[in-house]
């Protein structure tokens, strides 16, 4: 982001993904319509509530690519967390810590 004295990165990393949902919930529905019945069983645990087989987003994309081939990023995306709009979450950093100052030779404020 960049203002008129200093630029402040702000950094996008990637979606947030589900860990957990409730059986016979939209999300459960939504991935196994995707993955077949068996095929979530691979990526979650199936209790009361299922949960992730994955650490993290980089590992469930992986995961999801070696089981389930060109289903993979469908999967994945009805995997993602989503806010009451259906839009997609994800971490937002602003990194002051790393501003910079616009002019040159100046220090940041």
């Amino acid at each position: 982001a960049r203002g008129t004295v200093q630029t402040v990165p702000v950094i996008i990393s990637a979606d947030s993904v589900v860990k957990s949902f409730a059986a016979h919930s939209r999300t459960h529905a939504a991935l196994e319509k995707i993955a077949g019945p068996e095929r979530p069983r691979k990526l979650y645990r199936p209790e009361m509530v299922w949960k992730a087989n994955f650490a993290d987003g980089r590992d469930l994309r992986a995961i999801a690519a070696e089981r389930l081939g060109n289903k993979a990023p469908e999967f994945v995306t009805a995997c993602l967390q989503r806010d009451k709009n259906g839009t997609p979450k994800n971490k937002i950093t602003v990194a002051w810590e790393r501003a910079a100052d616009n002019a040159t030779g100046g220090e940041a404020a």
